[in-house]
């Protein structure tokens, strides 16, 4: 069932290749935005810091870095242009979302307006708070890991040390986040098929075990192509280099979606909508 459920989703995220290209070139902007970001800020400014045998130059420069912190119209001037793609992101992914689970769902309609548009402006609204919560839910436990690494940060004397005793937390919370990411896309599903909020999760939940495989079996999958598109973005350089990391945006979309798509023929064919 799992072998033919994944071969579905696999039929289908071939039949939205548009999306793909759709959500691959917003991947694509939001990914130019965040280097020239880094290259204006960091990259510039690390480039200023002196050799190491001018440790007077050096204590001036740290110096300078301490007050540009504490200046409220530079951090703004820096800080702002990245706020501002935060907060347009955060507003754009989830109508995105909503567009697409609403056209792989009535792929089949043949409605005269476009099934991405229908989508957004149909489930948008509350795709964007589905979206708000799932993003208060998985950073809620930062807070209590960041406490916890501060008051026992002292007790360590290595890093070493310290990443040994912290990993159990950190791969807890990793599955922790897993198990978020797959609850809160059969909640999107529900929501698109019609279905009351607690019916996705009451069916996640029952069907945990095959969720996860599902989507472990994908995300091994992505794991493998990423590494091996950032093994050969380093062998190459120039314009080789760029080539191949534009098809990266496109294979990880495509990948993303298959995820999405395989995860949706299991809801439906284990649950019809209500």
């Amino acid at each position: 069932m799992i072998v033919h459920i994944i071969k579905q989703g696999w039929k289908t995220t071939n039949q939205n290749m548009v999306y793909i290209l759709l959500f691959s070139m917003y991947q694509l902007v939001c990914g130019i935005f965040l280097y020239r970001w880094i290259e204006v800020g960091i990259v510039s400014i690390s480039q200023r810091f002196p050799d190491s045998n001018l440790m007077d130059a050096r204590q001036l420069f740290i110096i300078e870095g301490q007050f540009l912190i504490t200046d409220g119209d530079f951090m703004l001037k820096y800080l702002s242009p990245l706020l501002i793609f935060i907060g347009i992101r955060w507003i754009v992914s989830p109508l995105m979302n909503a567009g697409l689970f609403y056209a792989i769902h009535h792929k089949d309609s043949h409605s005269s307006k476009p099934l991405f548009l229908q989508g957004v402006l149909k489930l948008g609204s509350s795709f964007f708070i589905i979206s708000c919560i799932h993003l208060l839910l998985s950073s809620f436990p930062l807070f209590w890991i960041f406490s916890f690494l501060k008051n026992t940060l002292e007790s360590y004397t290595t890093p070493m040390s310290l990443l040994w005793n912290a990993a159990p937390i950190l791969i807890t919370y990793i599955v922790y986040t897993w198990i978020i990411h797959i609850l809160f896309m059969y909640i999107q599903w529900g929501k698109t098929t019609n279905n009351n909020i607690t019916s996705p999760i009451v069916f996640m939940l029952k069907n945990i075990v095959i969720t996860m495989g599902l989507s472990l079996i994908i995300m091994i999958i992505i794991g493998v192509v990423t590494a091996l598109f950032f093994s050969t973005s380093m062998m190459w350089v120039g314009f080789l280099a760029i080539i191949v990391n534009q098809i990266q945006y496109f294979i990880r979309v495509y990948l993303k979606i298959w995820e999405i798509s395989t995860q949706y023929h299991f809801w439906v064919q284990k649950k019809e909508p209500q």
